[in-house]
Parts: C-alpha cells; structure tokens; sequence
C-alpha cells in the first residue's frame, strides 16, 4: 500500500509538472505570436513610409491602395468642379482613352491614329463639348515634349516669363514625416521655387498640399512650405495656399479651381519640383488645362536636384492620367 501511495503520489506530480509545462509553453506561443504581429505591423508602417518618401504618385507601389500612401483619408475641399465646356460623360471617356492610347503607341502622332479613329466611333452623339481631334494633337503633342530631352530645367527658371502677376509659380509638396516635419527634399523644392520667386518679383507663388503626416494628419503639407517661404524672407501678400490635395492629380485640379476663381488674373504657372517629377508634374496640370479647355496653360519648370532615385515610365504617367480624367 505504501509503494502505491508514493507511486500514485509521483504520478500526480508528473501530472502537475507536465500541465505547467502546457500552460508555459501556451503562453510562450502566445507571446511569439504577438511578437510576429507586432514585427508585421512595424514592417508594415515602415513600408508604407518608404513608399510614401519616395513619392506620393509612384503609382505601379501604390496603385493597391491609392490613398494609404499619404497615410490620410483623401477628402476634396466643399465644393465640386464642373468644367463649363468639356464636361460630358463621352467626353470624359474619350480623354480616359487617351491615356491608355498614348501608353500603347510609339507617340503623339501613332496616338491621334488611334484617336481620331474613337472619334469617328462616337461622331453620332449629341455629348456636348466632345473633345476635337485638334485637342487630342495639342494634348499628345505635350505629352511627347515632357518626356522629351531638354525638357527640365535644371538651372533654375528660365527667362523670359511674365514679369507681373499674370505669372504664378506652383511648387509641388512632398510627403511629411510622420509627426508632421518637412523632409529635405521638400526644402529642396521650396529653396528652389523661392529662387524662381526672386527673379519674377510679382509673380504669385502657390504651394499645393494636404495632411500626409503619419501620426499628424491635421497638419498640411502646404501650411509647412507657406510659413517656411516667410521665415526664408518672401512677402505673405504673395503666397496661394492650396492644402486639400493629397496626389499630383488633385494638385492639378484644385489649383486650377482656386487661381480660377480667387485669381483670375493668372495665365501663366511655372512648376517647380524635384527633377523626376518635373515631366509628370507638367503633364498632369497642361494636361487637365487642355481637357477642361482652362485659359491656363504650364509655360515653364523649374528642377531641384535631391538625388531621388524615383523615376516615371510611360505606364507610371497613364496611370496618374487616367485617374485624373476622373475629376471630369
């Protein structure tokens, strides 16, 4: 009876021993696990940072998710734009089109083919403000010139431009840092637009941007670059700030509905930004001028140089075309 006693009594402590052992190595793989998630999550947001650094419109990173990119919610300011002449629903089709055409073609000539061929397809209807062939030639006649060579100015703004305030100067933001601060290759834009701001006097100057700040969403991109050319010395009088905008394409389209309205006195835009975003830039604002047959027109660039590894192909500029068709 006494060995039982001590045998079963050894049992029981195996039996403790071994439950304590399942209960540990539970919680061990409870805690690796909630390691792993957390590891997923900060790989997750650091990759996210990246692509965002690297710029808001590297379309092909982030076509998947157009507005995790710039960390926020993409809201539209509280008003709609409803261009006057072009704005019928053939119309907005036919200029989504011809995005996809000039991607496929070997330039602006190949692409009118093509177009003028849609434009045959859809003759029959009563769509007002249907785009012409003579739009479609101006819009892919641009289009090759931006990808052209020379096209960039990598010297600062050129001369010649308007020496009043028929001329603004549009400098394109840059993704914040998470706490809301302004990375370097922001202040390379400014920099540069602050020169081109001092060699045309009475030019107007326009910084475009919303809240892409990771833990600072209420903080906007273009509130930064306005006080920044202040302390840098520029007159106040002559800053336009736009900070709704979250892509190129919305830089474009509410920039054209604040000079339109608030300064109608403008013709004129020179964008400044970093020099692989220069064609990009330029296409999108002449390209959205052209479609909703707007009085402005892009006359010139200026490049800053943050040696930027990013660069735009063909697909990466129809991808960023098209969305912009869809504010038509």
């Amino acid at each position: 009876m006494f060995i039982m006693r001590n045998a079963n009594k050894r049992i029981i402590i195996y039996l403790v021993i071994v439950v304590l052992l399942l209960i540990f190595l539970i919680v061990e793989s409870q805690i690796l696990k909630s390691k792993i998630e957390e590891k997923k999550e900060t790989s997750a947001a650091q990759k996210s940072e990246e692509i965002n650094a690297d710029d808001k419109e590297s379309s092909y990173l982030t076509q998947a998710n157009a507005v995790s990119d710039n960390f926020t919610e993409v809201t539209k300011p509280q008003m709609s734009y409803a261009p006057s002449e072009k704005n019928g629903n053939i119309s907005k089709l036919l200029w989504n089109q011809a995005a996809s055409v000039y991607g496929k073609s070997k330039g602006a000539d190949e692409a009118c083919l093509e177009m003028k061929k849609l434009l045959e397809e859809y003759g029959s209807t009563s769509d007002e403000g249907m785009p012409e062939e003579e739009d479609f030639r101006i819009f892919f006649d641009y289009w090759d010139e931006t990808n052209g060579k020379g096209f960039v100015n990598n010297d600062g703004i050129p001369v010649g431009l308007p020496d009043d305030d028929s001329l603004c100067i549009v400098i394109l933001g840059y993704a914040l840092y998470p706490d809301g601060g302004m990375r370097d290759e922001l202040k390379l834009r400014l920099d540069e637009g602050y020169e081109a701001a001092e060699k045309y006097p009475n030019a107007l100057v326009l910084v475009t941007g919303g809240g892409t700040a990771l833990g600072a969403p209420s903080i906007k991109e273009a509130d930064k670059m306005a006080k920044y050319l202040e302390e840098k010395g520029l007159d106040p009088s002559r800053i336009i700030v736009e900070n709704n905008s979250m892509t190129t394409a919305e830089n474009a389209v509410f920039c054209e509905m604040l000079l339109k309205t608030e300064y109608p006195q403008v013709k004129e835009i020179a964008i400044v930004t970093s020099d692989y975003h220069v064609p990009l830039g330029c296409q999108i604002f002449q390209g959205w001028f052209i479609m909703t047959g707007s009085y402005l027109k892009v006359s010139s660039n200026a490049a800053c140089h943050p040696g930027n590894p990013t660069t735009f192909g063909i697909r990466d500029q129809v991808f960023w075309m098209e969305e912009l068709t869809g504010y038509l």
